[in-house]
């Protein structure tokens, strides 16, 4: 499977979520978690494509092969920790919607049919980042 997708990631400081629950539960000045959860960032995005999709399908009687093209979609959600200034850890999930699909089965002796099939992806993602050169950023 080949995906092309047009992502859009919000990426909020841990630290920020926890304003709210800090007011509201009355749990006062905490030091040690609020400098515990700078390094920390909550994301969510999303972000649509398409997909280039090989598949082979058979009812044990017949069987047909197609490529498909198709539109792709996907949510995903994580937590970022940097553990050094060039290094951070991710956690992640990340789905990958294909839609309903079908493949056209053909045989001479028995009349035709079909197989359908609704393919998706579920993807947990451990990463490490690790940033061996920074760019000069020309707006800043």
């Amino acid at each position: 499977m080949t995906t092309g997708l047009v992502n859009s990631w919000v990426d909020v400081p841990l630290v920020e979520l926890w304003h709210p629950v800090q007011y509201l539960g009355g749990f006062g000045r905490q030091p040690q978690l609020r400098e515990s959860l700078e390094p920390g960032s909550f994301y969510l995005g999303c972000g649509i494509g398409f997909s280039v999709l090989q598949v082979e399908g058979t009812d044990n009687v017949l069987s047909g092969s197609e490529e498909i093209c198709d539109f792709t979609w996907n949510l995903g959600a994580g937590v970022n920790y940097a553990l050094t200034d060039t290094v951070d850890l991710s956690f992640g999930y990340r789905y990958v919607g294909i839609g309903k699909q079908k493949i056209d089965l053909c045989n001479v002796a028995v009349p035709d049919g079909d197989v359908k099939f609704d393919p998706h992806v579920h993807e947990l993602r451990v990463q490490i980042h690790v940033e061996v050169y920074s760019f000069l950023n020309p707006w800043r």
